[in-house]
């Protein structure tokens, strides 16, 4: 964790960036979404969902982190701005085409059963995915 640290905490973006093209470690990349400040911009979840080792329990994961659940609520909800949209509408889109090749790591969405009545509610047609989340194994992540 102390190397993620310092990634996350001394390193530019362009170098985070740059390990995170590089890695094959489907944890590592868990590990960093799950630790990674959502006011820094969004290089380093689009450099995560790249990388073809982004299992899917970590791109369902960053669909939450990014707020992506608004989309069942609003059509164009009222605090995303356009970068934000573009990338949880392309992140929604790749996850309901199963376009993530690994389902290894454990991820369930923190929704209530009140917040999970509201979105079959609003939004019928809803890919389960979003509901129950991913089989596979638990990981603890560390937090940084």
């Amino acid at each position: 964790s102390e190397i993620l640290y310092d990634l996350l905490y001394e390193s530019s973006e362009e170098e985070i960036v740059s390990y995170i093209s590089n890695n094959t470690d489907s944890k590592i990349l868990h590990y960093i979404a799950y630790n990674y400040n959502w006011d820094n911009g969004f290089a380093v979840p689009c450099a995560i969902i790249k990388n073809k080792y982004c299992d899917l329990g970590t791109a369902l994961m960053i669909f939450e982190l990014a707020e992506g659940y608004m989309l069942f609520f609003e059509e164009q909800p009222e605090d995303f701005f356009e970068e934000h949209m573009r990338f949880v509408l392309d992140l929604k889109s790749r996850i309901e085409n199963n376009d993530f090749k690994y389902s290894d790591l454990k991820y369930a969405p923190s929704l209530s059963r009140v917040e999970i009545f509201k979105l079959k509610k609003s939004a019928p047609d809803i890919c389960n995915i979003f509901i129950n989340g991913t089989d596979g194994e638990e990981i603890d992540i560390p937090v940084i």
